[in-house]
């Protein structure tokens, strides 16, 4: 409403001029905002509301008129059902008894504090666990599954009287209310003097990671106030990170190379903190809606990843950003919990590591989505990181196969309530399982593709022969049921493939030596239903084994020739 811009600034300045007696009617009306809204259905039934409709409130029964008052009461008026007036405009004009809604009411109440920044200042200690309310009692409540609220631990920093519902949230809302907080903090000049200063810029850092780019720009903005010695000198080159367009030039002025003079080298690590978080947003963020190539997502992973790619590993600089990755599949039992905005070296390779521990029940907590955006990122680092994530290889493999357990379970259960209902059409259900259609099949199948693609470029420098017995054993069910999947297939699935990629080098080859299923599965393949794409992929598996991967053996001994290990398990199979 038009007041209330006009409103808000003479609240600011009485409460510049009189504080004290001011104070308390701000404050009550912050602590307001955070209430849940009044129902509207207090004493009658909503279809009774109905049934009254606009007619006039003499008509009816004293009982429903009593009701309406009561409702309107208890709502301090939000409920204008007594009216028999619906909140929204007539013939181009509004009710006299409609009042503002209650976000416009919350972003109008908070922005109070951002154009008086003093009162934030001297009123951290109340202003500041209102904050932190919201995060944990809505926020968080809602992004259920986002890994910073581990981070930070807010369970340390208050416990919230109000309990929330996800169902009772919405994400525009919350959105908007973390806007106008954010707004506050980003007026406040000097942080430090506030309460729980530390804690307060631990989510600012946080939220650089957001996709929306209102609130990581808004986040950013607070971080600034901090002046932190390894941000500062370098604004303007991070600060266009923030930007809708523009991130490939803005990564390529900021040259982080080995023999860059841009960055202080006792700013390097910490730098690359603040900066790996704003790249991750940066990754799911949305474009500028106009559609332009090179804001595409595809465009975005392209440069960020080639920017990563030219730091290098040497000095373990790489490990936030692996984290940044693996740390949605941290056990819960694995304290993620840090102490302000940097991470040690050995706490980040620790929980790194701990990522590799997260069992097949457990990831059917973490949503879809996520998992198949870790897995579309793991395609690309393999391709554009390449070597520099080689010390990474163990914990990849070992998600990798923790999610091919998830899917094999999912499988398994699949299968056995088929059968239940209907045994005759099983050969079709387990093929329809890997058709990629179903969420699981799809985590399937880019968790094989994502193993032969790591295994491939690893495989001369990486030995994969302590993983075969797991990577079997998760994918059994898969294995047995390879040849019904290929039935009238047009392109090989995701399983041949991943097949296929072991056989083309010499030093996988012994993986298949771990699995007799493989090859009886593979040699089902070649039947009158299977088609040619299919066909070749088989046929070139075949080649590859006995031709040790492409390469003739050339060792002789007093026999004759030796028998290399994939000529070895194709005669075994032929009859």
């Amino acid at each position: 409403a038009p007041v209330w811009p006009v409103a808000v600034k003479v609240i600011v300045s009485l409460a510049s001029a009189q504080e004290e007696p001011v104070w308390p009617y701000i404050m009550e009306a912050l602590k307001q905002s955070m209430k849940k809204t009044p129902s509207d259905n207090t004493c009658v039934d909503q279809e009774d509301l109905a049934s009254v409709g606009s007619e006039p409130c003499h008509s009816k029964t004293i009982t429903h008129h009593h009701s309406r008052c009561v409702a309107w009461e208890t709502s301090r008026g939000k409920n204008i059902d007594l009216y028999g007036l619906q909140n929204h405009e007539r013939n181009a004009q509004v009710s006299r008894h409609v009042v503002t809604d209650e976000l416009t009411l919350f972003e109008s109440v908070w922005s109070i504090m951002e154009n008086g920044p003093h009162l934030t200042s001297t009123k951290s200690k109340t202003v500041v666990p209102i904050f932190f309310e919201f995060l944990v009692a809505q926020y968080y409540v809602f992004h259920q599954d986002d890994p910073d609220s581990r981070e930070i631990g807010f369970t340390d920093l208050l416990d919230s009287n109000t309990t929330w519902t996800k169902e009772e949230l919405r994400r525009k809302s919350l959105q908007k209310k973390l806007e106008s907080f954010l707004k506050m903090f980003a007026a406040m000049k000097g942080p430090q003097q506030l309460f729980k200063h530390q804690d307060l810029l631990q989510v600012f850092v946080s939220f650089l990671a957001n996709p929306d780019a209102k609130l990581s720009n808004l986040a950013f903005a607070c971080v600034l106030r901090f002046k932190l010695p390894y941000i500062t000198p370098y604004v303007e080159y991070v600060q266009p990170m923030l930007k809708r367009e523009g991130l490939r030039e803005a990564l390529t002025k900021f040259d982080l190379s080995a023999d860059s003079e841009i960055v202080d080298k006792e700013h390097r690590v910490s730098l690359l903190t603040i900066v790996t978080r704003i790249l991750f947003g940066r990754f799911s963020s949305r474009g500028n809606g106009a559609k332009s190539f090179k804001d595409s997502p595809a465009a975005r992973r392209a440069a960020i990843l080639s920017f990563f790619s030219g730091i290098g590993n040497d000095e373990a600089e790489l490990n936030y950003f692996i984290y940044m990755m693996v740390r949605a599949f941290i056990p819960c039992d694995v304290s993620m919990k840090v102490e302000g905005v940097q991470v040690n070296k050995e706490s980040l390779n620790r929980l790194i590591e701990s990522s590799e521990r997260i069992t097949a029940e457990e990831l059917a907590n973490i949503p879809v989505k996520r998992q198949q955006g870790f897995l579309n990122l793991l395609s690309d680092v393999i391709t554009q990181i390449g070597f520099g994530a080689k010390h990474f290889v163990g914990t990849f493999m070992n998600l990798l196969l923790a999610l091919c357990e998830q899917s094999e379970h999912a499988l398994v259960t699949s299968i056995k309530n088929q059968a239940r209902k209907n045994e005759r059409a099983q050969n079709e259900i387990i093929a329809s399982q890997y058709d990629g259609n179903s969420q699981i099949g799809r985590i399937r199948s880019l968790s094989f593709l994502r193993l032969a693609d790591l295994m491939t470029k690893f495989a001369s420098s990486v030995d994969f022969s302590e993983h075969g017995h797991r990577l079997w054993k998760s994918m059994s069910s898969s294995v047995i049921a390879l040849p019904n999947t290929v039935v009238n297939a047009e392109n090989p699935p995701s399983l041949l493939q991943l097949i296929e990629s072991i056989s083309l080098h010499h030093r996988l080859i012994p993986l298949l030596h771990q699995s007799d299923d493989a090859l009886v599965a593979l040699f089902k393949c070649i039947a009158g239903t299977t088609r040619i794409k299919v066909m070749n992929s088989v046929l070139r598996i075949i080649d590859s084994l006995l031709t040790d991967g492409g390469t003739l053996p050339d060792t002789k001994n007093v026999s004759g020739i030796e028998q290399t290990m994939g000529q070895r398990l194709i005669l075994k199979h032929i009859h």
